[in-house]
């Protein structure tokens, strides 16, 4: 039996609307992997500002960092895990990787409060702020993949 016109186009929506899914993962996916890479870029800009030989940030504000960055980090590698394992994106998959994105984004704006903002020296502040960009694209990434979230 031959498929008719209104099968065949009904096959097609379906096939696109589940590539679109799929696509909507990898891209909140590589955005995952890029935030990732913002927190160890962070880490380092941290290490480098509390070496001692060019110290621009305080003990106090170099824990402070490394406090806020260790729960960035924890948040971002949640993320990471269920994204990688997410096959399809329906609303339970959807609503489980927006709760763990408010995460993230709860956890970066604490490590700003507590972290950047604390820091004295303004070449540190504006290093670590520079280093912490890489979150605006990822963020923007990932609301367009999950839905303008």
């Amino acid at each position: 039996m031959k498929p008719n016109r209104k099968t065949a186009a009904l096959l097609v929506l379906i096939l696109s609307l589940v590539a679109c899914k799929d696509e909507s993962i990898r891209k909140a996916a590589r955005a995952s992997d890029d935030m990732a890479v913002t927190v160890s870029l962070a880490i380092d800009v941290k290490r480098g500002l509390g070496q001692t030989g060019t110290k621009l940030i305080s003990n106090e504000e170099e824990l402070a960092l490394t406090l806020g960055l260790q729960k960035v980090n924890t948040a971002v590698r949640a993320f990471h895990t269920q994204v990688k394992a997410t096959k399809a994106l329906d609303p339970a998959s959807k609503n489980q990787l927006l709760q763990l994105f408010s995460g993230v984004t709860a956890s970066v704006a604490e490590l700003n409060q507590q972290g950047v903002l604390g820091i004295k020296n303004e070449e540190a502040k504006s290093k670590v702020t520079a280093a912490l960009a890489g979150f605006s694209a990822s963020f923007a990434a990932i609301q367009a993949a999950l839905g303008g979230a």
